[in-house]
């Protein structure tokens, strides 16, 4: 017995409120492990996720081609429910399915499938209420068989304990359904059976222009029968399992309400998106796993040139006399300290800049202590109204490399030439 088991595929057994179906446990094509239970109680189930194959003995299914001009879902919908009522066939309380297969223009080839809503409530009211189980997929048994005609049309025929499934489908889509029951006691009757798959084949015939005379059973008990009835081009399915093929059909062939399915969509978005950020910290993690690894490995490499190379430096130095060492120590101080500070050329080309139609009458830089003093005259041609202004972006401008500590103005109304003295301390270049 397989542990650990939460996903059932199940349809109903004879006996109300009883199952039979597989147990699972993996994802299909990855090590799916799986176990046939002809018993399941909703005891058994409860709590559990469900994949749940519909067979019921009453039902309207047809291909149908709608003409809309513009499609809307409501309007679909009401010509469905149209053509479904103006049949006959459900007298009762129904659940409408349906989805567009095809289209061409304004045509729209659509599956219609309406089932009593007595067949569908007994049996999923339960499971939801009762058991509390998730139930992400609702089959109807001949989609399943409809795999088994991928591309060209075959009558499937299926037998399950309460009678015959009798299937037409092409591309894996049924085209015509029907269930015909079969007294126990009596068993089947193939040339009732032989003559329904006769008129299967003369209705497509009709409706297409196309021949359906493949005939596949899924089981050896059948084909003997057909072929005892008289008829030829049998072939057994004997790999086929119905219930894992519920993981073959498309989500459109899922009979659940369209906000369970929507509400389905979002929960699998959700758990990829959870396995994507799983997968991204997993590599995140490796990353910076190997990233640190190489990074010990390279600093180890430095400390080792380090420890090189200074040996190499110190066996240099032991040539040289300590007062020329001296001087030279001195020396890369000086120079590490004039790097600190702008060159002579960057601050002539600034003091150039600060603006037209001036003269530089003064400029000096002296070394004062550790600092280097600045002193500038500037002379420029102005009318009073502007002196303000220019003083203002005069020192501005300096101040990107000055500190100014001093400064003096001094006009001269009857030429109209302004002197600006101004002195401070070069700027250390920002670090």
């Amino acid at each position: 017995m397989i542990k650990g088991i939460k996903e059932y595929i199940i349809k109903p057994a004879d006996s109300p409120g009883y199952f039979e179906g597989l147990a699972l446990k993996g994802k299909p094509g990855k090590h799916l492990q799986y176990e046939y239970y002809p018993s399941l109680t909703q005891n058994e189930l409860e709590g559990k996720t469900i994949y749940l194959i519909l067979k019921p003995r009453s039902f309207y299914y047809e291909i149908y081609r709608v003409n809309l001009p513009v499609f809307n879902r409501q309007a679909m919908y009401l010509r469905l429910k149209d053509r479904i009522d103006s049949q006959g066939f459900l007298t009762g309380p129904y659940r409408l399915f349906w989805q567009v297969i095809d289209q061409e223009d304004t045509l729209y080839n659509v599956y219609v499938l309406a089932v009593p809503d007595n067949e569908i409530s007994p049996i999923v009211a339960p499971l939801k209420a009762q058991a509390k189980t998730k139930i992400k997929f609702i089959a109807f048994l001949p989609f399943l068989l409809a795999r088994l005609a991928e591309v060209e049309p075959q009558i499937i025929v299926h037998k399950e304990m309460e009678g015959i499934w009798l299937t037409l489908a092409e591309k894996s889509i049924p085209y015509f359904v029907e269930f015909i029951p079969v007294d126990e006691m009596v068993g089947i009757n193939y040339t009732n059976l032989g003559s329904r798959i006769s008129f299967f084949q003369r209705l497509y015939r009709s409706d297409t222009g196309k021949e359906a005379n493949i005939i596949t059973t899924t089981s050896e008990e059948l084909k003997v029968g057909l072929e005892s009835a008289g008829f030829n081009n049998i072939s057994v399915a004997s790999n086929f399992n119905l219930y894992l093929t519920i993981f073959e059909i498309s989500q459109q062939f899922n009979l659940l309400p369209e906000e369970e399915l929507a509400i389905l969509k979002v929960m699998e978005l959700n758990k990829k998106i959870a396995y994507g950020m799983y997968g991204l910290s997993i590599l995140l993690l490796i990353f910076f796993g190997t990233t640190w690894f190489f990074n010990k490995k390279i600093e180890k490499e430095i400390e080792k040139k380090e420890g090189i190379l200074t040996q190499s430096i110190n066996q240099l130095l032991s040539q040289y006399p300590q007062d020329m060492i001296k001087q030279f120590q001195n020396f890369l101080t000086l120079k590490k300290e004039l790097e600190g500070y702008p060159k002579v050329s960057e601050i002539i080309y600034n003091l150039t800049n600060l603006d037209e139609d001036y003269s530089i009458n003064e400029l000096s830089i002296v070394r004062s202590g550790k600092d280097y003093q600045i002193t500038l005259q500037f002379e420029k041609k102005i009318e009073p109204d502007r002196i303000t202004d220019f003083h203002h972006s005069l020192l501005t401008k300096i101040s990107d490399f000055t500190i100014t500590n001093e400064t003096n103005t001094r006009y001269n109304i009857e030429n109209r030439v302004l002197n600006v003295y101004i002195k401070g301390i070069v700027k250390k270049r920002s670090s």
